[in-house]
């Protein structure tokens, strides 16, 4: 029965994959004459490679991966194509339909439960992120897909297209650990040696990343223009890209490359012949020049830790050391003392000194030395190593990174949400970023985009693939081939795990792909040398199961709240202050009706200007037989479904009037806004009843927006009461608001709040006067305290201004045991106002 289970399972998750390729085609990619036969043979080949040889398929898509992501770039104009996205999934569908077929049992990897949770947690993130910026509503409405979403003006559809592909990228990367790893399995119980195939991999990433490095010199050296993306930043720094998409991408691949190069290298053995050790180590120089090229930081920190790690290796075996030839020895002592000379350097400020006078920094200089010029600048002139390291510029992205994990804990803004929202972080603390950019720390991306649940199943993925490691060492102490075969696999997996995962280029689809190819047929010889962590009980397993779904669960929850509060796309649009109006046709003149209306389709959203407390408008329809069948509208402010109205009478408006709150009552924003949504049951055209020849689908006629103040005549406080000490003051509501009189701009409140707990969860009250924000307060005591504020000079004052205090939450005294059920905010003392204040006050209060 579990046989049977699992065969459908695969069968639906191939089928899942082959259709998704199909949506993202025909959805997300433009089309192109030349692209679409060589994208349709690529797709079948890898597909029919993967259900017939999966040990070619994933040597294709190691070929592929360093160049089929962006070139033809001739081809595409220059641009980069998503084309290696369509064959990674077309080759999962191929391995998942290969498994229908297979008869040996499926055994668990070294850290499955850490990867079945982090890709469980990434699922719900990429909902998350497509529910924001394509909700129902606006799928039954493509026109809203030109919606802005964010202050760079990215577009739905534009947030939408990079959240899938971004989410795809990473969770078909993910995929291909367990197909890599169950290869490397196979291949060991057959007899065979998984060191071999898992060399042979590499031989064929090789030669993939050998057709970039010759792309990357013709670009140099003959400027001939494809690269993909033409950047000021990149041109003026002469960097290339390869054929990958940028040149980060391909400064991180041939690094990618190179440690797992000289892996094999440290672990050659007299009888593979000097022939072939000659040849890697000129094709490890190769790739070293393709670094170059590039200007990446990355590559190039990624070949001194793994020529460290490198040398490492042979001194940890001193055997090996004293039994090679002398020519061997020297060149290992020779290149110790070059790593350990290179180490140094970083921390001493003499040799700093020396590599700032011998590098050269002309515009004529290769990237990478130019950029290496200004690190050691920056240290020379600092004194401190870790002076590029604090760069404001460098540091900009991971400080919103952290902002926005802080802010949406314990989930994470969503897959590919951090990019797209990161303009509307940055307008918050008024920091002018020239375009979205990337957190420039790969745990911090994770920890944004996917909060605790995130980061614990990375942690526990990565952990317990070091666990293996550790186990291993132990139980192979005394066997030196196995120990230097260990070191093989091991030491690149460290270098990326502890130096590329702190950058971000471990999303870019070049790198996803060969490092997890890689890292699956790693942890096939690890757990094999550690067999015994995975061969948990079956018990065991299940409640590690039952425990990543409930995380999982918990995930999907915070991810539901966010959506429907702070992160919800009509909110943040009035919280930006992008205004106009999406849905709604032009104004016209009804014969019977004296004020022109507009007519919006089955959904209008209008973002205006927040001009009062209250807003008003009315809602009427012609529609023949309404009567029949009403016309149900909910109306929505700011994302929240505030009214339902029913329309049963044609010809006849309904007036509406609905609270209008701050979309973001806690944050400062220059201009306020709202956003007002109509979202219609169903729709009409009136040629279709011979109501006239209009051929438009209808919802319902809106007319033109007025505001007024709220009718509340206690402004939102309870009556009058007195402190044990003398103090008269009023509860608020969630929302109060009072009459400031008079110009003076010197203004004092003096509150106090009862919330239980308030030492572990402080409460926050923001002040608004005319509209215009003036601060948050945070109480985390039951103590008076007094507030005094200069009002500044841009908020104009009148005869009679509006003072509004919003509380981030209440309590009810009867859930602690004491008889009053009402719902308190603050509490706001009368005598620490002016006259004029206390007066109004105490009138509404009476």
């Amino acid at each position: 029965m579990g046989t049977l289970v699992c065969k459908v399972f695969f069968a639906l998750l191939g089928s899942l994959f082959l259709g998704w390729d199909a949506v993202l085609y025909s959805r997300f990619v433009p089309g192109n004459d030349l692209i679409w036969p060589i994208l349709v043979l690529l797709v079948m080949s890898g597909f029919m490679l993967a259900l017939l040889r999966p040990k070619w398929a994933f040597g294709f898509l190691l070929f592929t991966a360093p160049w089929l992501m962006a070139v033809p770039l001739l081809i595409t104009g220059g641009s980069t194509h998503p084309m290696h996205v369509f064959i990674l999934l077309s080759v999962l569908s191929g391995l998942c339909w290969h498994e229908l077929f297979a008869k040996e049992p499926y055994e668990p990897f070294p850290g499955q439960t850490g990867w079945l949770l982090w890709i469980l947690v990434a699922l719900v993130g990429t909902y998350a992120s497509v529910s924001r910026y394509a909700p129902e509503w606006v799928f039954s409405d493509n026109s809203f897909f030109s919606q802005i979403v964010n202050d760079k003006e990215w577009t739905r559809e534009k947030a939408l297209t990079y959240v899938t592909f971004n989410a795809t990228q990473l969770i078909a990367g993910l995929m291909l650990v367990p197909f890599a790893y169950r290869l490397g399995n196979l291949e060991e119980r057959s007899g065979g040696n998984v060191l071999k195939l898992y060399f042979r991999m590499w031989l064929f990433f090789a030669a993939g990343c050998t057709l970039a490095i010759a792309a990357a010199f013709v670009q140099r050296h003959i400027s001939i223009e494809f690269c993909a993306n033409r950047s000021f930043y990149w041109v003026r720094m002469g960097r290339v890209n390869g054929t990958c998409q940028d040149p980060n991408a391909l400064g991180v691949v041939l690094g990618l490359a190179f440690c797992f190069g000289l892996a094999f290298v440290s672990s050659w053995k007299k009888e593979r012949g000097y022939t072939k050790l000659v040849l890697m180590v000129i094709w490890l120089a190769l790739c070293a020049l393709g670094i170059n090229y590039s200007g990446s930081r990355s590559g190039f920190l990624a070949i001194v830790a793994a020529l460290f790690l490198f040398t490492l290796g042979f001194f940890i075996n001193t055997k090996k050391i004293l039994r090679a030839r002398p020519l061997v020895r020297l060149g290992m002592v020779a290149l110790m003392l070059i790593v350990l000379a290179s180490g140094a350097g970083m921390y001493s400020m003499y040799l700093v000194k020396k590599a700032d006078n011998i590098l050269t920094g002309t515009t004529k200089s290769p990237a990478l030395q130019r950029r290496l010029k200004k690190d050691i600048r920056s240290i020379r002139n600092s004194g401190s190593i870790l002076r590029i390291f604090n760069d404001s510029r460098r540091q900009l992205y991971p400080r919103f990174a952290q902002l926005t994990a802080e802010r949406t804990w314990p989930s994470g803004v969503g897959i590919g949400s951090f990019v797209v929202e990161l303009p509307n972080f940055a307008k918050y603390e008024e920091e002018n970023l020239r375009a979205p950019d990337n957190a420039c720390n790969f745990y911090l991306q994770v920890k944004a985009e996917s909060g605790l649940f995130g980061m614990l199943g990375l942690g526990l993925f990565i952990g317990g693939i070091f666990l293996a490691f550790a186990v291993s060492w132990i139980k192979l102490r005394g066997e030196e081939l196995e120990l230097v075969r260990l070191w093989t696999v091991f030491s690149p997996l460290a270098v990326f795990a502890s130096l590329l995962f702190l950058g971000v280029h471990q999303e870019v689809m070049e790198v996803n792909v060969s490092w997890h190819v890689l890292l699956g047929l790693s942890l096939a010889y690890l757990g094999a040398k550690s067999r015994f962590l995975i061969q948990i009980h079956h018990e065991a397993r299940a409640m590690a199961f039952i425990g990543v779904l409930l995380l999982s669960g918990v995930s999907f929850a915070c991810y539901r709240h966010l959506n429907a509060t702070d992160l919800n796309s009509e909110r943040r649009r009035a919280s930006i202050g992008v205004m106009g109006d999406e849905g709604f046709y032009s104004w016209e003149n009804w014969h019977a009706q004296s004020k022109p209306w507009r007519w919006c389709g089955k959904n209008g959203v209008i973002c205006v200007k927040k001009m009062n407390n209250y807003a008003s408008f009315e809602l009427i329809s012609n529609f023949p037989k309404l009567g029949e069948d009403p016309q149900h509208v909910t109306v929505y402010v700011n994302g929240e479904a505030m009214t339902n109205v029913t329309l049963s009478t044609p010809g006849e408006s309904c007036k509406v009037t609905v609270p209008v709150g701050y979309a973001l009552p806690f944050d400062s924003v220059a201009d306020q806004c709202v956003a007002f949504r109509l979202s219609c049951e169903k729709t009409w055209s009136p040629c279709d009843y011979g109501v006239s020849g209009d051929e438009r689908t209808l919802g319902v006629a809106m007319s033109n927006i007025r505001w007024h103040k709220e009718k509340d005549p206690e402004g939102g406080f309870y009556n009058k009461e007195t402190d044990p000490r003398g103090v008269v003051f009023s509860w608020t509501k969630a929302q109060a608001h009072f009459e400031y009189l008079g110009n003076r701009r010197n203004f004092r409140l003096k509150l106090r709040a009862g919330n239980p707990f308030l030492r572990y969860y402080p409460l926050s009250a923001a002040i608004y006067i005319n509209g215009y924000y003036l601060d948050t307060v945070v109480l985390g005591d039951k103590l008076w305290r007094f507030f005094e504020y200069d009002i500044p000079d841009d908020i104009t004052l009148r005869k009679t201004n509006l003072v509004e205090l919003i509380v981030s939450r209440q309590w009810m005294p009867r859930h602690y045991g004491f008889s009053d059920d009402r719902e308190l905010g603050v509490a706001v003392a009368l005598d620490a106002w002016q006259p004029a204040v206390t007066n109004v006050l105490n009138e509404a209060a009476e």
